[in-house]
């Protein structure tokens, strides 16, 4: 049964290629508290960090398989109030992007699973990586969609999508989050740059 979408913090980036805008959502925790005019969020063992911290790593994870050609403007730290989500505060984006050429109108789909088994999904569309592929374990070392992967599977860096990441119902990545990684063609993609 689907949990209540509690989570009422979450970081959003935008990224353009090729014209067409796309948006990378990331759910975290926080408790509003503010260090040096910073909004705090908590990682999953209960330590407060600066969420820009958090939001910069997150971006340079997803940002590894775009191409370098991609245009990314701020990262956003929102609150959902109500039924709205109200933009918080601002930084600029960190990158790792690739000089990979863009495979127009790919998608990238990695599904983890948190603590209560709800399952996430990190969807990045306009990669720089090949279709169709499924890997039910961990893609194989020295690729860029490895280093994508790892980053939400452990936590080398205490700003890691996996110490920092929530599900829409609050509750962090399992310890070994890792459902399935999937590259396929996006349909609303195609038809947005005029494909069929």
């Amino acid at each position: 049964m689907a949990q209540a979408k509690v989570a009422t913090w979450r970081i959003t980036g935008s990224y353009n290629v090729s014209g067409l805008l796309h948006k990378a959502r990331m759910f975290v925790k926080s408790d509003g508290s503010i260090s040096s005019g910073v909004n705090q969020i908590q990682d999953r063992t209960g330590t407060s960090l600066d969420w820009s911290l958090a939001a910069h790593q997150w971006s340079k994870t997803w940002t590894r398989i775009l191409n370098n050609a991609t245009t990314l403007p701020d990262l956003v730290l929102e609150q959902k109030v109500g039924l709205i989500w109200v933009p918080v505060q601002f930084t600029s984006p960190s990158n790792e992007l690739q000089a990979d050429a863009t495979l127009p109108t790919t998608q990238v789909t990695l599904t983890l699973r948190a603590t209560n088994n709800d399952k996430l999904k990190v969807v990045v569309l306009d990669t720089t990586q090949a279709a169709p592929q499924h890997f039910a374990g961990r893609p194989s070392a020295s690729s860029n969609i490895q280093v994508f992967t790892d980053h939400f599977l452990s936590g080398g860096n205490a700003a890691d999508p996996y110490m920092v990441m929530v599900s829409e119902s609050n509750h962090y990545l399992n310890t070994a989050p890792f459902v399935g990684l999937t590259i396929t063609l996006n349909r609303r993609v195609r038809r947005a740059r005029g494909l069929t």
